[in-house]
């Protein structure tokens, strides 16, 4: 059944720059802001903003949301029009023959690289039907880790230096990664909204973020965009029991974890977020880290069976402890996102 979904496109206007290596950092294997970061942005521009009302209904259920997102992944233009990448999923790809290994070494090591796919190999992979990249029809596209006819960015690292106040400190260097855009390049997420309250407060947030940017120096320029709405068809299988993580997740309870973990066909990877908090006057305080699984994770919840996307996870108050100053509101993580149905076969 082909269902369409609505997405966000972001059209940079300059690199994006993300923090380096820190595991305390919003340090991404992409580099694109993921789910988690983008929910945070969108809190901080309703606060800017003085739209009170959704914060208030985030804070009053932290199992509940009017606004689920994915991450966001990247698209290239082909021939004036978007070509959408997304996570490739944690499904064994088909291995290559004794053969494939002597004389395509060079491509079976290419296609073990690809962590972007296009719409064709997701919606293959969701019918448990993962095509073989390995081959000489799929070689022209095998651009990194990107599954597509060109790659949508390029990354780079320059190093910053933390000077410390105190003179007999150090100075201590560190990494801070730049994305920079291929002409007809940016990314995009999916998005459902509750209702048309919340439509209109996701507008609201992304045309003041536009202009604010997303990542970090963005008072030079970095992280400025422009956003067009969009829709996009995907063909999908019904549902088996299996889905597709399209953002960061955090389970409400343990117990929502054991299908899954009892299960040997289901895959997943961690990924450890912290951060500092961005309050004026708060800037030296750190934020609580968690572990969410990722994108392109693979969960097993025989009991749901719901058509089209699933909304799933809760969102968790990471604001410190015992501060100094104390912390005035919450600071909302979210390992709330949307699934795909998957088949295994």
């Amino acid at each position: 059944m082909k269902t369409t979904f609505p997405v966000i496109v972001i059209r940079p206007k300059a690199a994006l720059q993300l923090a380096g290596r820190r595991p305390d950092d919003y340090a991404t294997p992409g580099g694109l802001p993921r789910s988690d970061l983008l929910f945070a942005a969108l809190c901080q521009a309703w606060a800017l903003l003085g739209l009170s009302e959704p914060l208030r209904l985030l804070e009053q259920n932290p199992e509940s949301s009017g606004l689920w997102l994915s991450s966001t992944f990247p698209y290239v233009s082909v021939d004036g029009s978007p070509h959408y990448l997304w996570p490739r999923p944690l499904i064994p790809a088909p291995s290559p023959t004794e053969a494939q290994e002597k004389t395509r070494q060079t491509l079976v090591k290419k296609a073990k690289k690809i962590k972007w796919v296009n719409t064709a190999y997701l919606q293959q992979a969701l019918k448990g039907e993962a095509p073989n990249l390995a081959t000489d029809e799929h070689s022209d596209c095998l651009q990194g880790e990107f599954f597509a006819p060109q790659k949508p960015y390029r990354a780079d690292e320059i190093t910053r230096a933390q000077v410390p106040l105190e003179e007999d400190l150090d100075t201590t260097p560190f990494n801070v990664g730049r994305l920079w855009f291929s002409p007809g390049s940016g990314c995009f997420f999916l998005y459902q909204v509750e209702n048309e309250d919340w439509g209109r407060w996701l507008t609201s947030a992304l045309d003041l973020l536009q202009h604010e940017g997303l990542g970090t120096d963005r008072t030079v320029g970095y992280g400025h965009f422009e956003y067009a709405k969009d829709e996009v068809s995907i063909e999908m299988p019904d549902p088996s029991g299996y889905w597709l993580a399209l953002g960061l997740y955090l389970p409400k309870e343990p117990q929502d974890l054991k299908p899954t973990l009892e299960n040997e066909r289901t895959r997943w990877s961690l990924v450890k977020r912290g951060g500092w908090i961005s309050t004026e006057g708060l800037q030296t305080y750190r934020k609580k880290s968690l572990y969410f699984f990722e994108e392109g994770s693979i969960f097993y919840w025989p009991h749901i069976q719901t058509q089209g996307l699933l909304r799933h996870g809760i969102r968790a108050n990471i604001a410190p402890e015992s501060t100094p100053k104390p912390i005035p509101h919450p600071i909302w993580r979210a390992g709330q996102t949307l699934f795909l149905p998957v088949q295994l076969n």
